[in-house]
């Protein structure tokens, strides 16, 4: 099949570009949202980790508009962003980080995406995110079982990918443990996209957890 989408290969090179973005407290946010995804006829309903919080101080929107500017402009991995989400907009660590959007050549397709089409998309991603995970296990020992078994559970309309960015002390990087969630919903693509602080000594399990209460479903 000809239908083309982004490569899964560089998606993560934009996440590292936004810790270098640095501030002012918001208010706990319910699980669920409703957001509209572009090329989408109808909204959706998304689920997040109860962490996660949206920008709701005018700081706050100008270092969310920041972050997407970020992405957008991004020369690789571009993502079409509707909303970001911080457990601490307060915090100059912009880790841990997650977003809600699409591929941007998903936009046009939106509606029309063949359900054989997203299966031999899924199976691509689930087999290079395989391949990845020993290039993981050389930063995060270990990490592998964990993040095995979370890529069996996922369920037919649903795909994985895996990264990890090395720290860069000169431009202030932390090392990042990446996840990519792939949703296919009424012939239609939505992603998410996780970033977690890999220093951290629970990184691999907070990923996990994040990504079990990440999910849309229809409305």
């Amino acid at each position: 099949m000809n239908t083309k989408l982004p490569s899964y290969r560089t998606w993560p090179n934009a996440v590292a570009l936004l810790v270098v973005l640095a501030t002012v407290s918001a208010q706990p946010a319910k699980a669920q949202r409703q957001v509209q995804i572009p090329g989408m006829a109808r909204a959706v309903n998304i689920q997040i980790p109860r962490e996660f919080i949206s920008a709701s101080t005018s700081s706050e929107v100008q270092r969310r508009r920041q972050i997407t500017q970020a992405l957008a402009n991004s020369p690789t991995g571009k993502g079409v962003v509707v909303d970001v989400y911080l457990t601490d907009w307060a915090s100059s660590n912009i880790l841990p980080l997650l977003y809600v959007g699409t591929l941007p050549s998903a936009v046009g397709m939106q509606g029309r995406i063949p359900a054989d089409f997203w299966s031999e998309l899924k199976e691509a991603y689930t087999k290079a995110t395989y391949s990845k995970i020993p290039e993981i296990e050389n930063y995060l020992p270990h990490s592998g079982t964990a993040l095995k078994r979370l890529l069996a559970q996922t369920d037919p309309n649903s795909s994985l990918v895996f990264g990890f960015t090395p720290a860069d002390e000169g431009k202030n990087i932390a090392p990042m443990l990446l996840a990519r969630k792939i949703q296919y919903i009424r012939q239609s693509i939505v992603i998410f996209e996780l970033a977690v602080d890999a220093s951290a000594s629970n990184a691999t399990e907070a990923l996990v957890d994040y990504l079990k209460d990440i999910t849309v479903t229809s409305q």
